[in-house]
């Protein structure tokens, strides 16, 4: 008997231990892949994220991290420089590795591969933040990038064209993927339990914003909009108490800590 528990013991440590050694730099290579699609004739190219199989034993440990790995394909990889070589190569099997070389030599991608991926194992010196700059990043995701003859606005959530995109501001890596896979997560409140829902959160800005005297259509009544609404989200509550909420259940795991 004793040594029927002995075996089981083992094998549980092996599999602990197993999932302990699940580091997203071991398998990043599998899951980011060269891929196509094809709209009016033209073919585009990009880099799309697989998850792991589920009977993989590091799936429970990585494939809950899918949102933050595709932040970083689509913003952390320089992949408009890394197209213009894959596109001359014809074979698909040599494409795919030539994206794994370039990624490779990616300085800004693989520090941000593996410095999350020790976060994600706490392995991590953490950063010390302020909540601010959690708000001033979540608050670029809600944009403005239109207007209506009729003076109304239009804009979206968005993973690639948001406001830290078109106002070129200082990227940060390792804060980001966590900001956006928040508000992501929490963006339709699917259902009535639900206690946040960013999509209202952000027609409501809209429509305030709306509201008030932007001047003539132009330009720069989109622009002084655009500035509007960073602000309004910068101080919304629910958004706040939402990235809050997020930060306390998944700290341990996250490579910064908000200072009081």
């Amino acid at each position: 008997m004793k040594k029927t528990l002995f075996i089981i013991a083992m094998l549980m440590l092996v599999k602990t231990q197993a999932q302990n050694n699940c580091h997203i730099k071991d398998y990043w290579q599998r899951m980011f892949v060269l891929d196509t699609s094809v709209y009016k004739q033209k073919v585009n190219y990009f880099i799309d994220v697989k998850r792991l199989p589920e009977n993989h034993k590091c799936a429970s440990k990585i494939n809950p991290h899918f949102l933050e790995l595709d932040y970083i394909s689509s913003n952390f990889t320089d992949f408009k420089t890394k197209k213009k070589i894959l596109i001359k190569i014809t074979d698909s099997v040599k494409r795919q590795q030539k994206l794994i070389d370039l990624l490779q030599k990616d300085s800004l991608f693989m520090h941000t591969i593996t410095s999350l991926g020790d976060a994600w194992q706490q392995k991590y010196s953490k950063d010390t933040i302020s909540i601010n700059t959690l708000m001033d990043i979540a608050a670029h995701y809600f944009y403005l990038d239109k207007q209506t003859p009729e003076g109304y606005f239009g804009g979206h959530v968005c993973v690639r064209f948001n406001a830290l995109n078109a106002l070129q501001v200082e990227r940060k890596p390792l804060i980001e993927p966590f900001v956006f896979k928040t508000i992501f997560d929490n963006y339709t409140g699917e259902t009535s339990q639900d206690k946040y829902n960013m999509h209202d959160e952000f027609i409501s800005a809209v429509k305030e914003i709306y509201n008030i005297d932007l001047g003539k259509i132009n330009d720069k009544r989109l622009h002084l909009a655009q500035g509007a609404m960073l602000m309004y989200m910068f101080h919304n509550k629910a958004l706040k108490s939402l990235i809050i909420d997020a930060y306390e259940q998944q700290k341990d795991s996250l490579p910064f800590v908000i200072k009081e």
